[in-house]
């Protein structure tokens, strides 16, 4: 078990061990051994800066590999250090740079002096290794040290050996001997200690496991590839993935990562686990990315939900368009709706009640599926952008849709429509359609993405009996009769 001790200075002691200008004084002791440590490097965190990438997920979802094993391997799908993490990861302190002392001699130990903020409290955690030409061999740390200024504290750590991890599996970590375990690497092919390092520290005993992580903050999976370019806006291609460690590639596409269309022919289907009656439909798919070399646009497989899209969207000539603007692949097949209304964004006075939105042509007439479930989004193109559950949001307006009851699969795919009573927020031009994704659920596990033309109009009259919404699918002109669609996207609901 490692030992911490940590103290406030009083009067009495050294002047040397209680230095005002410093906040803390760390000694670091080595554990008799061999090999002998010849350095010591104390990383810092910052408590009240957790770890997290560019999107604000925490950096307990990093994949590295376990601590105590080998440095992390590209080809490796390890899994995420969710369990036991003490608070999450940290980014580590710039204020207090990592510092590294070389023993020589008979010395056993090493001495770190930390700064603090002179106007408020900064904690901090601590993680010591002690390495032995080049290889960290023993390690302990410090959980929540505070600074304040004018009340500086000593810390004495005890560096306890690094047991090595037979196995690479967080599912052995109960069976695993009581000890510290460590693994310190960066992706700048320096050896360690140094700037770029991340730090992930565990201590395991009978009451459990504890971890402890450290990462510089533009690099928290320390595989030297960055998410953002110097500027500190613009995202750099190169980094596919901020949190995990040389990122190759994953053998399938998540949901949210999709970036292209392609037609889906059986040559993909090398695993055979889609329906071949999903041959020829325009299927969602993301590129394939390395870290280092970016996204690779020649290839699209297929995202992990098979998910339809109109069959334009796969076309030669409008595929590019589609993928960022799925607008463009609307006059094949769309939901079309007007939304009539007085000047003010209100409903005519002698408005009828909303009707439905009937999607259910969508649904090959001899197949048994239908719609679980539909949400809209005003993001246009293929990346999944923020959804609404059962609405169209027209601020501060919203359309709901509830789902009209099944009669013989007649209304497989159709949701009543109903209005909040608050004003339609009408567009500065209206003679152009604007544009929405509906994303439907299909009871088989697939999906559809189906365009949302929306177009607006005026009343006629104060007692205009027009709903404020009316809506119906079909091309560009007509409306099309159940089981009439013949376009590719139907292929998801067979």
């Amino acid at each position: 078990m490692r030992l911490t001790f940590a103290y406030v200075c009083a009067v009495g002691l050294a002047v040397s061990a209680c230095k005002d200008v410093h906040y803390a004084h760390v000694t670091v002791t080595t554990a008799p051994g061999t090999p002998e440590v010849d350095t010591v490097a104390l990383y810092i965190g910052l408590a009240d800066t957790p770890c997290t990438n560019h999107a604000g997920s925490p950096c307990t979802q990093l994949y590295p590999q376990e601590p105590g094993s080998s440095p992390p391997a590209a080809e490796a799908a390890p899994v995420p250090i969710t369990q036991g993490l003490h608070q999450g990861g940290y980014f580590r302190d710039t204020t207090n740079d990592l510092s590294i002392v070389q023993l020589s001699g008979s010395e056993t130990s090493a001495s770190f002096e930390l700064d603090g903020d002179r106007d408020e409290k900064k904690t901090v955690e601590l993680v010591a290794v002690g390495f032995a030409n080049g290889a960290p061999v023993q390690t302990a740390a410090t959980y929540d040290l505070a600074l304040l200024y004018n009340s500086p504290v000593v810390v004495d750590m005890a560096l306890a050996p690094i047991v090595a991890l037979a196995s690479s599996s967080i599912e052995a970590e109960s069976t695993r001997p009581s000890g510290e375990y460590l693994n310190v690497w960066n992706g700048a092919a320096l050896t360690p200690p140094s700037d770029t390092d991340c730090v992930l520290y565990e201590h395991s005993d009978a009451s459990g496991t504890t971890r402890t992580f450290l990462a510089p903050n533009d690099d928290p999976d320390c595989d030297r590839h960055k998410w953002f370019l110097p500027d500190g806006t613009t995202h750099d291609p190169r980094e596919c993935m901020d949190l995990w460690f040389d990122f190759q590639g994953a053998s399938t596409i998540s949901d949210d990562q999709a970036s292209c269309a392609q037609t889906f022919t059986s040559a993909q289907n090398t695993h055979g686990s889609r329906s071949p009656t999903l041959y020829n439909a325009c299927l969602v798919g993301g590129n394939p990315c390395v870290d280092g070399l970016g996204p690779d646009t020649t290839q699209c497989p297929a995202t992990v939900t098979s998910t339809c899209v109109p069959s334009a969207a796969c076309a030669i000539s409008s595929g590019a368009g589609c993928e960022k603007d799925l607008s463009a692949c609307s006059s094949q097949v769309a939901m079309r709706c007007t939304v009539t209304t007085q000047g003010d964004g209100t409903a005519c006075n002698g408005a009828t009640p909303p009707g439905a939105m009937d999607l259910s042509p969508l649904i090959p007439a001899q197949s048994l599926t239908t719609c679980t479930a539909i949400a809209s989004s005003q993001n246009l193109s293929l990346v999944p952008g923020p959804l609404v559950m059962n609405e169209i949001d027209l601020g501060p307006a919203a359309f709901t849709l509830a789902p009209v009851t099944n009669v013989g699969n007649q209304y497989a795919c159709a949701f009543t429509l109903g209005y909040n009573g608050m004003p339609v927020q009408i567009p500065l031009t209206t003679a152009a359609p604007q544009y929405q994704l509906l994303h439907l659920a299909l009871s088989n596990h697939n999906q559809m993405i189906v365009p949302l033309a929306l177009t607006f109009a005026t009343c006629e009259g104060d007692t205009s009996t027009t709903p404020i919404i009316s809506c119906v699918s079909g091309t560009s002109t007509t409306g099309l009769p159940a089981g009439a669609y013949y376009d590719s996207i139907t292929y998801c609901a067979l």
